[in-house]
């Protein structure tokens, strides 16, 4: 065998040994634990309903396309269609109102810190409250 052969084979083996190890090598080196997925905090509501409605929307979107191209017949589609937005609806819902509570809950704190006399023109998150509450009382 030749100086050039042996040397490839050598550098060839060496590749092969390190791809092998690697997983191995790369575990020693980290000395942090690996996550614990119990102890993970979980996600809060409104990220969760988020999540839900984009999910909702993919899916929306999906059923479109199966039945533009042919795949679902149009009663199968009318009926998932108007339950798909029907569960978007009530998410989208869901959602304006954990938002809404967050928001009365920032002002209740801050009155609580700062008790004196604020108009809406002086605010602006006060003029968004009263907008908001202008706007629930016309629906209703």
């Amino acid at each position: 065998m030749s100086t050039s052969g042996l040397f490839l084979l050598i550098a060839l083996s060496f590749g092969v040994i390190v791809f092998i190890l690697w997983p191995l090598i790369g575990a020693m080196a980290v000395d942090q634990p690996a996550p614990d997925r119990d102890r993970a905090a979980p996600p809060s509501a409104l990220a969760a309903l988020r999540t839900d409605h984009a999910a909702i929307v993919a899916s929306l979107r999906d059923l479109d396309f199966d039945f533009q191209t042919g795949k679902l017949a149009e009663s199968d589609y009318r009926q998932q269609r108007e339950m798909l937005v029907a569960r978007g609806v009530a998410t989208l819902q869901q959602i304006d109102t954990l938002e809404s509570d967050a928001i009365e809950t920032a002002v209740a704190v801050k009155r609580a810190a700062r008790p004196s006399v604020i108009s809406a023109s002086d605010d602006p998150i006060e003029a968004a409250i009263a907008a908001k509450r202008k706007r629930k009382s016309t629906v209703r």
